[in-house]
């Protein structure tokens, strides 16, 4: 069994087994010379069946060992805390006539898509606390990767309606990205896991299907700009695969919002592509690469959101139009749906941190220590 506690070289107080620094002197563990002493890592180094892994453990500043020992989770937590925060207190305008404080609507509204960053924020708040240490980081992880999709999956839709975006849960895809993301944190971090690569295929295997899904009536699944753009009837009996397809022909705004949807469908199942092959030998040359795709895929969601906000800026302009049961001006539709898509692009931000996170603390607390891995094939 793995210690639970390390001893400080400097100060010989004890301190908890995946500690940054001493709780008493401050002393650095991640210092190479204090790290050698403590047998951890050296200079980014980490040993595995034998062969050494020079491209380090860490994935957005989040170790391994961290994820074992749950501090990085509570660090998750604590992040994620503040920007559910920011977002719960950010104004609404769910009506298209002005912003209004989220506990002044809630009731006449999607209450729980308005009440459930509050929820996170707390939840967030205790992780980060004592109690978080009190719990097993296996609770942490799956406390955050629940948090994290009950918004992507149960948010986002009814907010939709307010700010121009989907109406209708984009079920696969809120999946399928953080999944992703969370398989290619995982092969950063231990490269010769064998079996982190099943989950970004499963990940990018449900994107594929989410956007090659065909519906019935495609408009409650893509943003306003399509429907501002194009005739109704051309979005029936659509996938967003052939609705982004079609968007090339149209007007611009439509133009950059398909070619995006094409590129992220292209990088998760590019990321999955190349995560099957297991390094060989102390570089992890697919890993160099892997990386900053899986840097994408685990804000892809937020960036998505974050594209469409700009992209309102840029769509035809009208002097009136009519919908949400009322005659609009232009101003008011654009500025309500810049604002709901800014404060969205807060809210998604943790929401991902979270589910990506905790799959991959899950993955590190439930699944490794539980699953056989295959020897790598030895370097010379």
């Amino acid at each position: 069994m793995a210690a639970t506690s390390i001893t400080c070289p400097i100060c010989d107080r004890e301190n908890a087994r995946d500690a940054r620094r001493c709780k008493s002197c401050g002393a650095d563990f991640e210092d190479p010379e204090l790290a050698q002493q403590l047998g951890r890592p050296v200079g980014g180094m980490t040993e595995e069946d034998g062969e050494i892994n020079l491209m380090g453990d860490r994935f957005l500043g989040i170790r391994w060992l961290g994820l074992e020992g749950g501090s990085d989770l509570r660090l998750l937590a604590i992040i994620g805390a503040v920007f559910f925060g920011v977002a719960a207190i950010l104004p609404v305008n769910l009506d298209f006539t002005s912003a209004k404080a989220m506990w002044s609507v809630a009731g006449k509204g999607p209450t729980f898509a308005l009440v459930l960053p509050a929820i996170c924020a707390v939840i967030g708040v205790a992780l980060a606390t004592p109690l978080g240490r009190i719990l097993p980081p296996a609770a942490v992880a799956g406390t955050l990767a629940a948090g994290g999709f009950a918004v992507l999956l149960f948010a986002l839709a009814p907010l939709g309606r307010s700010c121009g975006m989907p109406e209708k849960t984009a079920w696969f895809l809120s999946l399928g990205y953080p999944l992703a993301a969370a398989g290619v944190a995982v092969r950063a971090m231990k490269p010769r896991d064998a079996n982190a690569r099943w989950l970004v295929v499963a990940g990018a295997v449900l994107v594929v299907i989410g956007m090659a899904l065909p519906h019935t009536d495609a408009r409650p699944h893509l943003p306003a700009e399509f429907q501002l753009v194009r005739h109704d009837r051309d979005l029936f009996d659509q996938s967003l695969l052939t609705a982004s397809l079609d968007g090339f022909g149209h007007h611009l705004a439509v133009r950059f919002l398909s070619m995006w949807n094409l590129f992220g469908m292209a990088l998760v199942a590019a990321a999955a592509g190349l995560s099957i092959a297991a390094p060989k030998g102390p570089w992890d040359t697919f890993g160099l690469v892997l990386r900053p795709m899986g840097m994408a895929l685990t804000f892809m969601i937020p960036l998505t959101i974050a594209l469409h906000m700009i992209n309102i800026m840029g769509a035809p302009t009208f002097d009136e139009l009519y919908g949400y049961g009322r005659y609009l001006t232009w101003d008011q539709f654009s500025d309500a749906l810049f604002a709901g898509r800014a404060r969205m692009v807060v809210l998604t931000i943790p929401a991902a941190i979270w589910a990506v996170g905790g799959v991959a603390g899950l993955w590190a607390t439930v699944v490794a220590p539980n699953m056989p891995t295959a020897a790598p094939a030895r370097s010379a």
